[in-house]
């Protein structure tokens, strides 16, 4: 699956994508993120808990395996990750970790090397 810009999600495409990667990368993540994820999956997922985890963290597994397998429709897990999209910023913003300050804050000497802003 490649990171499409979801219609109906209130987000610009970056952050959209910041958090799909973020999503995909849930085995790299910090304690604390995957807890947001796990934590947003029961919030908007509900009895489909499982199945948007998967939708959301797995990049190899169609949808219609879903399907199959956890009993939902393509549909409906679709519009549950629309909700938790929009969701994600009101659980704490679009940070992939808990102490994150701006971007590249972590990365010695590349504000230097960056063009102003316009």
């Amino acid at each position: 699956m490649i990171f499409r810009k979801l219609r109906g999600v209130n987000l610009p495409y970056r952050e959209q994508g910041l958090i799909w990667f973020t999503c995909v990368n849930y085995d790299r993540q910090p304690k604390a993120v995957k807890e947001k994820i796990r934590r947003l999956c029961k919030q908007y997922g509900g009895e489909h808990e499982e199945a948007l985890f998967i939708l959301l963290t797995r990049e190899n597994v169609s949808i219609s395996w879903i399907e199959r397998n956890y009993y939902v429709t393509a549909p409906t897990l679709y519009k549950r990750r629309v909700k938790l999209f929009n969701g994600w910023k009101e659980t704490g913003g679009s940070k992939t970790g808990p102490d994150r300050k701006g971007d590249n804050d972590d990365l010695p000497g590349m504000r230097e090397n960056l063009p102003e802003k316009t």
